[in-house]
């Protein structure tokens, strides 16, 4: 067995195309557009925002590079993509996650919801094999049922419904599941973008010698 190769893939699904099966357990879904989350260019189409999760490889035709998903909303069927596996908009510092299973029995003193909570710093891994991250852990208000906000000191790139398992040095605590992504090191450079550019044009102020009122609306 030592000698075999490395399984990659889900063994009850056997020879099927993964898409093929996952079909059978979704709603009729519905094509829709691939956008890029830089330009907002259309860039292709897709058969179902379903069949798809964050920071998933996806082929785009007639485009070289390598594409990922960067962001979904079902609302509109639209994916949003983005050149490259490092790319900003896959990344955050924070994550929400659900109800933790403790390992102890009930959280870490500084997370206990019965006395005065505070911030737990211990270290976190997001994928199998990976690094552990160092971060902190708050309880969220109002519990029950208990839920928890992660900040990382690096940022990380995974989807909702994933599993983070939180660590003491070598010691696991526990693990939660991911039910909300914080905003993306992309949102908060364009976030960043358009408070510097109210800035700039508060400092300048209406009528101020030399501004041209009339080339704001080019």
């Amino acid at each position: 067995t030592a000698g075999k190769r490395e399984s990659m893939g889900i063994c009850f699904v056997g020879k099927r195309r993964f898409r093929d099966f996952i079909r059978s357990y979704l709603p009729p879904q519905r094509p829709g557009p691939l956008v890029c989350v830089e330009s907002g260019r259309v860039l292709g189409t897709h058969q179902g925002v379903y069949l798809y999760t964050h920071g998933q490889r996806a082929r785009v035709g007639g485009l070289g590079g390598r594409w990922y998903v960067a962001e979904k909303c079902l609302e509109t069927d639209t994916l949003f993509m983005c050149e490259g596996a490092a790319h900003p908009a896959l990344l955050t510092h924070t994550l929400e996650v659900g109800e933790a299973a403790w390992i102890s029995g009930s959280p870490p003193g500084q997370l206990d919801s019965r006395a005065s909570p505070s911030a737990l710093a211990c270290s976190a891994r997001v994928r199998h094999r990976a690094p552990a991250i160092p971060c902190s852990v708050a309880a969220t208000e109002p519990p029950p049922p208990p839920q928890y906000t992660a900040r990382f000191a690096t940022p990380v790139n995974i989807a909702v419904g994933q599993t983070v398992a939180l660590y003491d040095g070598c010691r696991c605590l526990g693990g939660a599941q991911v039910i909300a992504r914080g905003p993306s090191l992309h949102e908060q450079g364009k976030e960043a973008g358009a408070a510097a550019a109210a800035r700039g044009a508060a400092s300048v102020g209406p009528g101020a010698p030399g501004c041209l009122q009339a080339t704001v609306c080019e």
